[in-house]
């Protein structure tokens, strides 16, 4: 029992009541709409459902249709003019009371304050109307059952100015999940609900209804049902993605399913859906299977050389997608984390697996060439058993494709080392090539200096050897010589300053005194340069 005081001090005794009217209007409506859920969605209960609630329905409207009013019966002038003198004589006696019990400011508004927060409490215990779910469906049902209050209460709340707040629907935070733990509902479990699936057209909807029915097991609402499910009161729950297991180990797709597909799961935001599946194309048809252990899908469309890489040195880990454009969202595996996937892979020893990979990164870059010759390492070519000449072959291959060479001319300079019959070990930096082998000085050229004086024999024959490998390379077809020559440091004959300072690397290199013949260069070179 609670109790509430007015504003003239006098305590009414109140109780709360249920209102049966407004409990069978709400719980009926819940019930039909639980009905139209299940009948869109087949479920067996639905007729009893619809039934149970239109019944309840029924009954609720039949019971309200009775309903007396009071009429206020007309009095006479003399029975009027008598209430109110009735009512002049009661005011006075009141007057006198208000005027002679007075109080100073202070106390006054001590009580008005204590006044003040016991109206907070007669508003705070007012009942507060809640809106129906039923007013989600048919709005005037709920503005009858709002109304329907206590009269008294209804005078109070006019008389106090209380503004009456209306909640939100409880049933709004239920989803049909939660009544499915209460036993109240069964969903099915074949049923599949994505309402961002209202992004597709009516035609993807049915292409991937049907696909989900065939590869999942899994039956999708109608399309036209989308609407109602997402914006529905008892929400349906949004399934997951970890629900969808392949009833059959391949199964066959049409190239419209395979774009539908992904559409869906971009839209969905399934971005793990290659965690889980692969879908392949071979001898022009699509598969998609449950995924292995070592598989990745990679995605690469309309690049034959990087297929045929992938297809040849890179099979079965790597499952090349369908040439579907849709599929590209969910692939992580492709552009520059896929070739930069293919160099980290290389073997060096396979001179055909860097062939086959220089071929397919041509046209990706710089970037990606230059990762290779670095990758390469040092090499070394026998210039009698030919050993290393695959890899001479591929690494000046890949230096050819890359437009910014000036890096590459140091790297084939100090990384290229050949090796002679006797064990003898030369670079490009030892090479002399000269366009005579002679050197003049002097205004009428009256000093001569050959180079067979100043360089050992074996030394300038060097250039010799660099040259039949040119030529070699370029009979196997990778380019002509005037392409080949720069990257070997040959594309122009050594000038004075070039034979002078690698003169004097080869003195240091040996840790050799000059010969008069070299000591004669050095003063002619130091006098006429």
């Amino acid at each position: 029992m609670a109790s509430t005081k007015t504003l003239s001090g006098k305590n009414a005794p109140t109780k709360k009541k249920l209102d049966v009217f407004n409990f069978f209007y709400s719980f009926a409506a819940v019930i039909i709409l639980i009905g139209v859920i299940a009948k869109l969605l087949e479920w067996e209960v639905q007729d009893f459902f619809m039934t149970l609630g239109l019944s309840t329905e029924a009954v609720v409207f039949a019971v309200t249709a009775i309903k007396f009013v009071e009429v206020k019966q007309k009095k006479s002038a003399a029975s009027v003019e008598e209430e109110e003198e009735d009512e002049e004589e009661e005011e006075e006696p009141q007057t006198l009371k208000r005027s002679s019990t007075q109080l100073p400011i202070s106390e006054n508004k001590l009580k008005e304050n204590k006044v003040g927060s016991k109206l907070l409490e007669v508003k705070s215990e007012l009942p507060i109307p809640q809106l129906e779910a039923s007013s989600i469906i048919a709005p005037e049902t709920s503005s009858s059952s709002i109304h329907k209050l206590h009269p008294s209460t209804a005078e109070n709340i006019i008389e106090d100015k209380v503004q009456v707040p209306v909640s939100n629907n409880a049933m709004n935070s239920h989803t049909l999940w939660q009544l499915e733990q209460l036993n109240i509902v069964k969903i099915a479990p074949e049923i599949y609900f994505q309402p961002l699936w209202i992004q597709l057209s009516d035609k993807q909807y049915v292409v991937l209804a049907n696909l989900f029915a065939r590869l999942f097991g899994k039956k999708l609402p109608s399309y036209d049902s989308l609407p109602f499910l997402s914006q529905s009161p008892i929400s349906l729950p949004i399934s997951k993605f970890e629900e969808l297991k392949l009833e059959n180990s391949i199964n066959e797709l049409t190239q419209i399913e395979v774009s539908v597909l992904g559409v869906s799961a971009m839209i969905a935001g399934f971005y793990e859906f290659f965690d889980q599946f692969i879908i392949a194309e071979e001898a022009s048809v699509i598969t998609i299977r449950n995924k292995t252990v070592n598989e990745t899908q990679a995605y690469c469309f309309k690049d034959e050389a990087v297929q045929s890489h992938l297809l040849q040195y890179h099979t079965p880990q790597i499952v090349m997608s369908p040439q579907v454009e849709e599929l590209e969202p969910l692939v992580s595996l492709k552009g520059k984390k896929l070739w930069n996937y293919m160099i980290n892979a290389w073997d060096k020893k396979d001179a055909g697996f860097a062939s086959s990979l220089i071929e397919a990164l041509r046209n990706k870059g710089d970037e990606y060439l230059l990762s290779i010759l670095k990758l390469n390492g040092a090499i070394q070519y026998n210039v009698e058993t030919n050993q290393g000449y695959d890899a001479i072959y591929n690494l000046t291959k890949a230096a050819l494709c890359v437009e910014q060479k000036q890096g590459l001319y140091f790297y084939f300079n100090h990384n290229i080392t050949f090796i002679l019959k006797d064990a003898t070990e030369f670079n490009l930096t030892d090479v002399v090539d000269h366009i005579s082998g002679k050197i003049y000085y002097g205004e009428k050229s009256e000093y001569k200096v050959s180079l067979i004086d100043i360089f050992p024999q074996q030394m300038l024959d060097y250039v010799g050897y660099v040259k039949s490998l040119i030529d070699k390379m370029v009979e196997d077809g990778i380019a002509n010589q005037a392409a080949i020559y720069p990257l070997f440091n040959l594309k122009d004959y050594n000038d004075n300053t070039a034979i002078y300072k690698k003169m004097e690397d080869y003195l240091q290199a040996n840790n050799l005194e000059a010969t008069g013949a070299q000591m004669a260069f050095q003063l002619l070179y130091k006098q006429y340069k």
